[in-house]
């Protein structure tokens, strides 16, 4: 098949729970639907760390716990999206890492022309502290189109 650049074939989305997350998987479906594209609705759990002296060290036994409460979220969401809409072309992942870097390799993984994720509007403090992941996204992201859903 050859691609004209007339729709989406793959789409990642980011969710993490928020409002914002949630609207920017309803829109990616709303997408996808319309080009039969293949959803991959990804949560990203950070790795914790904690410092022993000079040393980083991952918080092992937190991750785990993390871990299985996101892939029971997300599972959750992708059986409840599936009904509501009837579209089936929709895979969750959960993945570790960075977000946005996480979220931007597995769009490259999967060869996906899309990512979408929502804004959430950090605080300045967590904006200046963290950055936005959609910023971020933006940013690195530079073969693949973006949608910043509000």
């Amino acid at each position: 098949m050859v691609y004209l650049g007339l729709g989406y074939e793959c789409i990642v989305v980011g969710f993490d729970g928020s409002p914002a997350s949630k609207h920017a998987v309803i829109r990616s479906i709303d997408i996808a639907s319309r080009f039969a594209a293949n959803v991959y609705v990804v949560t990203v759990v950070p790795v914790p760390w904690m410092a022993l002296g000079e040393m980083l060290s991952p918080l092992v036994p937190d991750l785990n716990e993390l871990m299985t409460n996101a892939r029971e979220g997300l599972e959750k969401l992708v059986h409840e999206v599936k009904e509501v809409t009837g579209y089936t072309k929709i895979e969750p992942i959960i993945a570790e890492g960075e977000p946005a870097e996480t979220l931007i390799k597995l769009a490259r993984e999967r060869g996906c022309d899309l990512i979408v994720v929502g804004r959430r509007g950090a605080s300045r403090l967590e904006y200046l502290l963290v950055g936005s992941v959609s910023s971020r996204v933006i940013s690195l992201a530079k073969d693949i189109d973006v949608l910043i859903v509000h």
